[in-house]
C-alpha cells in the first residue's frame, strides 16, 4: 500500500514517477486479478480438500479427486505468477528501453542538426552541393520525427505498464534493472523437478493416479470384466500420454535453457561493444583537442557510445525476460530481476 501511495503521490506532482521492477512487482503481487483469482481459486481447493478429509463417509474417488485439486491448484497460482511477471517485464523493459532510446534519438538530432549546418556552410563556399544539404536536411527531419514518435510513445508505455497493477500512470519512469550475473542454471537439477512443478505434468500425472485407483477399484469379482478392461486400457493410454507430455516439457526445457545461455553470450558481446565504444570516444576526444578531427567526430562517437549503451541494456533485458522464459518452462522460479 504504501507503495502504491508512493506512486500516486508522485503523478499528482506532475513529476516523472520513479518505479523500480521491485515496487513493480509487489504493487502488481497484490492488484493482478488474475493472481487474486488463483489464490481464491486455491483456498476454495484447500477448503474443499479439508471438507473431504474430515468426511467418514467419503470415498476414495472423490478425496483423490480433492487433493488433486488442491495440488493442481497450487502449481497454477505459480504458474499464473511466473506469466504475470513476464508479462510485467516485457512491458518494463519496453518503457526502460523508449527512455533509454530517446537520450540516443536526443543525440541523433543533435549530431543531424550539426551535419545540416556543415553541409549549409560548405555550400556557401561552394564545397557542396543543393543534393548535399537536401539529403542533411531529410536526414534530420526524420531524425525529428522519430524523436517526435517515441515522445508520444513513452507515455502509452507507462499507461500500459501501470495497468498491470491497477493504476493508469502515464508518467512512470523505469529505473534500470539489476546487473545480470552469470548463467549457471544446471538443466538436469530443472528436469527433476518438472513432475511435481509444471502444470501440464502434474496433471497428466494425477490422470495417470486417477486411472490406477479405478484399476484398484475394478480389479474385484464384482465388476464386471468389460469394466476392468475398460480400465487397464484408460492407465495405458494415460501413461502414454504423461510419457509424451514429459518428453515435451524436456524439449522445451532444453531449447529454452540453450537459448538462456545464448543469451548471456549476447551480453558478454554488447559488453565488449560498448567497452569498445568508450575507448573509441576517449580517443576522437584526445584528437579533438589536438585539432586533428572536427567537433563532429566527438559528436558521432558519442552517438555510437549511446546506441551501445542501448544495444547492452537490450541485451541484458532480454537475458532478464528469457530467465523467466525458463522458470515458465521448469514450472518454478529460476531467477530474474529482483
Amino acid at each position: 500500500m504504501k507503495m502504491l501511495t508512493l506512486t500516486l503521490f508522485l503523478a499528482s506532482t506532475s513529476l516523472a514517477a520513479p518505479l523500480s521492477f521491485q515496487n513493480a512487482w509487489q504493487n502488481t503481487l497484490q492488484q493482478n486479478p488474475d493472481l487474486q483469482n488463483a489464490r481464491s481459486d486455491l483456498q476454495n481447493a484447500l477448503n474443499d480438500w479439508n471438507i473431504r478429509q474430515q468426511d467418514p463417509t467419503a470415498l476414495a474417488a472423490d478425496l483423490l479427486a480433492a487433493e488433486q485439486a488442491f495440488t493442481l491448484a497450487k502449481v497454477n497460482l505459480k504458474a499464473s505468477e511466473l506469466q504475470v511477471q513476464q508479462s510485467l517485464l516485457n512491458s518494463y523493459t519496453q518503457l526502460l528501453e523508449a527512455q533509454k532510446n530517446l537520450e540516443v534519438m536526443k543525440a541523433q538530432v543533435e549530431l543531424s542538426r550539426t551535419k545540416l549546418n556543415i553541409q549549409r556552410a560548405k555550400q556557401q563556399l561552394k564545397n557542396a552541393t543543393a543534393l548535399d544539404v537536401d539529403n542533411a536536411e531529410q536526414s534530420l527531419q526524420s531524425d525529428q520525427q522519430n524523436l517526435e514518435s517515441l515522445q508520444s510513445n513513452i507515455p502509452i508505455y507507462s499507461l500500459q505498464l501501470s495497468k498491470l497493477f491497477g493504476q493508469n500512470l502515464s508518467d512512470l519512469e523505469a529505473q534500470p534493472l539489476p546487473a545480470p550475473v552469470a548463467f549457471t542454471v544446471n538443466l538436469d537439477d530443472l528436469k527433476q523437478g518438472l513432475e511435481g512443478q509444471l502444470s501440464s505434468v502434474v496433471q497428466a500425472s494425477q490422470n495417470v493416479r486417477s486411472a490406477e485407483l479405478q484399476l484398484a477399484l475394478s480389479n474385484n469379482d464384482y465388476t464386471p470384466q468389460s469394466t476392468l478392461q475398460d480400465a487397464r486400457s484408460t492407465l495405458d493410454a494415460r501413461k502414454r500420454s504423461l510419457e509424451n507430455t514429459l518428453k515435451s516439457a524436456f524439449n522445451t526445457l532444453t531449447d529454452t535453457h540453450q537459448k538462456q545461455q545464448e543469451l548471456w553470450k549476447k551480453v558478454q558481446l554488447q559488453q565488449k561493444a560498448l567497452g569498445n565504444s568508450r575507448e573509441t570516444l576517449k580517443q576522437t576526444e584526445a584528437r579533438f583537442k589536438n585539432g586533428q578531427v572536427a567537433k563532429v567526430e566527438v559528436l558521432q562517437s558519442q552517438v555510437n557510445v549511446l546506441n551501445s549503451e542501448l544495444g547492452l541494456l537490450q541485451a541484458q533485458n532480454n537475458f532478464h525476460k528469457g530467465l523467466l522464459s525458463l522458470g515458465a518452462a521448469a514450472g518454478n522460479d529460476v531467477g530474474g530481476p529482483r
